[in-house]
């Protein structure tokens, strides 16, 4: 199940001493605005979780293939809204904890339309499903939760939850480029490593790392780029030699 062709969902990582010890890193940090408005009639909140990853580190786990929670739950969300029409909001999106580990949970709560609530919960099973046939030896426990929830106040906008999804569905994980020469070394490699929401914006950071400084950089200039488009503010926070 994907809505783009990316990079497969997975992590960040170059395991042998030598190629770790020329690797270079770009860390980025969007902050994409969203305006709040009310939660619209006939819509049921869900809880739905992406959870049982195994995680790992930029440095040393990317060959591996690995689950990124963030990337399957955006995928997972964008998919229901283009190719399902289910016309959800975001109500709150969070995930990861540091831009060099591999998120192996993320968890967004998000409002559907009442008469769509089967076809979602479908969608999620079928995604569940998804990720364990294509993770099974990387993640043998990742998983897919979709529960009914409560919620009554405010929800992010319309543009603000579609924004968000395609920035994080555009954005490739794992090992983007591999060395023909140094096994299981890539090149070019990018982890989504958080996702927070504060009161007015998405707080996005990516970590961009390669054994070739002028194609780290190019996907990393990509990457901005693509937060640009979407009406984020970018800072580079950490470049690492």
């Amino acid at each position: 199940m994907s809505s783009n062709n990316n990079t497969s969902d997975v992590s960040c990582s170059t395991p042998h001493s030598s190629a770790a010890e020329t690797a270079e890193a770009i860390t980025l940090k969007a902050h994409l605005p969203f305006k709040k408005v009310q939660m619209p009639e006939d819509y049921m909140p869900y809880t739905v979780t992406v959870s049982g990853g195994q995680g790992g580190h930029c440095a040393t786990d990317i060959h591996r293939g690995r689950a990124n929670a963030i990337k399957i739950l955006a995928n997972l969300l964008l998919v229901a809204i283009r190719q399902c029409d289910i016309k959800l909001y975001i109500v709150h999106l969070n995930g990861g904890t540091d831009a060099t580990a591999i998120p192996d949970k993320a968890v967004a709560k998000i409002i559907i339309p009442k008469d769509k609530a089967v076809a979602f919960e479908t969608l999620s099973c079928q995604c569940g499903d998804a990720i364990k046939l294509q993770f099974h030896e990387t993640d043998p426990e990742v998983s897919v939760s979709c529960e009914p929830s409560v919620w009554h106040s405010t929800i992010v906008s319309e543009e603000g939850t579609h924004l968000v999804l395609a920035s994080l569905n555009g954005i490739p994980v794992g090992a983007v480029e591999v060395s023909q020469t140094m096994k299981d070394t890539p090149l070019t490699s990018n982890n989504i490593g958080i996702v927070e929401q504060t009161a007015k914006s998405f707080e996005i950071t990516v970590h961009t790392q390669g054994t070739d400084k002028a194609k780290m950089e190019n996907l990393s200039d990509q990457i901005r780029r693509i937060f640009v488009i979407s009406g984020a503010k970018v800072d580079s926070v950490k470049s690492l030699p």
